[in-house]
């Protein structure tokens, strides 16, 4: 599989409207915050308030794209927008269903701002995300895709009041391979890049991980070294087992896709290639408490695990690790 092809259908639900139920758009905005939904509104509402209560920037709007293709007009998350009543919020609803990519494409294309942000509708904003997101648009210029780092929560999140400076740095190729990216709530780019970043694989929910590498190869890929946006663990499409082994298996491949390009990544992948899928694989089953795919994903890579403490396994991470260090440390650093 070509993971990093152009083309595909960007216009593939063209056909399929979007009916707007609720709001209008400003004449001109610089944030469009987009949040594709499908029938979770107690959970849509804490994402909703931490995108409305945003510090010291006020020139946004909310996108509330819905999934929901009931007959019903007062479905729970159009009752909930009412409830909301606010002017910054605008809600559509699909006429058809058409899945969470598509969802999540349509979202980011009603938006009207310069810069699109993504909100998962499980996922919360930091109050100050917009406002050291344009801090560092404002004054480094920033092109392309920025996001944070990722902070993980169950129930409620840990927000760490902001003191001092937020640095941020561009993630280089060989650092994304070696495990530097953005996370997906609070993914900022500017609208007009879309259809260049976009994923062309709609079938793959890794497909963040190829937007923010087309954007690191065409444009820039920023981390700002600061949890500003907060994951939920445990309430989304990740957490099926034949999911998360899909994205596990498809990072991997996507690695080796990567590691083409590159002589000393490609020399790495050609001594070590099954002890790479092993460490990443298995730091990731371990990450998700799911390390009961590991022999499953290992296998559909033809791979034989061979145990974390065998001398070739150990020898490719402390090689890994010298690559990670060397690739992964903060280039070009910029302070707000």
């Amino acid at each position: 599989m070509d993971y990093l092809k152009n083309g595909g259908d960007f216009h593939k639900y063209d056909h399929i409207r979007s009916v707007r139920m609720y709001g209008e758009h400003a004449r001109k905005v610089r944030f469009s915050i987009v949040i594709p939904t499908y029938r979770r509104a107690d959970l849509l509402e804490k994402s909703l308030r931490s995108a409305l209560n945003q510090k010291m920037v006020t020139d946004f709007e909310i996108v509330v794209a819905d999934n929901d293709d009931q007959p019903a007009v007062e479905n729970d998350t159009f009752q909930l927008i009412r409830e909301l009543a606010d002017s910054r919020i605008v809600y559509y609803r699909n006429e058809k269903n058409i899945g969470i990519y598509g969802n999540t494409l349509r979202a980011a294309r009603l938006a009207r701002g310069k810069y699109v942000i993504l909100l998962n509708d499980d996922d919360l904003l930091h109050p100050y995300y917009l406002y050291v997101m344009n801090c560092f648009i404002h004054k480094y210029g920033f092109y392309g895709v920025m996001g944070t780092i990722p902070s993980e929560f169950t129930t409620e999140p840990v927000i760490k009041e902001i003191h001092g400076g937020i640095s941020a740095f561009s993630i280089t190729q060989e650092g994304f391979f070696t495990g530097c990216c953005v996370t997906s709530p609070g993914f900022l780019y500017p609208k007009e890049i879309l259809e260049t970043i976009y994923n062309a694989h709609e079938e793959l929910l890794m497909g963040d991980q190829i937007i923010q590498y087309k954007a690191l190869k065409k444009y820039q890929l920023i981390l700002v070294d600061y949890p500003l946006a907060f994951y939920r663990i445990g309430v989304n499409e990740t957490m099926r087992d034949e999911v998360a082994a899909d994205m596990m298996f498809h990072m991997c491949k996507l690695k080796s896709q990567i590691s083409r390009h590159h002589i000393i990544l490609w020399l790495y992948m050609l001594l070590f290639r099954k002890n790479c899928y092993q460490q990443y694989v298995t730091s990731s089953a371990k990450f998700w408490h799911k390390e009961h795919l590991i022999p499953v994903v290992l296998h559909r890579l033809h791979c034989k695990y061979n145990g974390e403490n065998s001398i070739k396994q150990l020898v490719a991470e402390r090689i890994f690790s010298y690559l990670q260090y060397r690739f992964s440390k903060k280039r070009d650093v910029f302070y707000i």
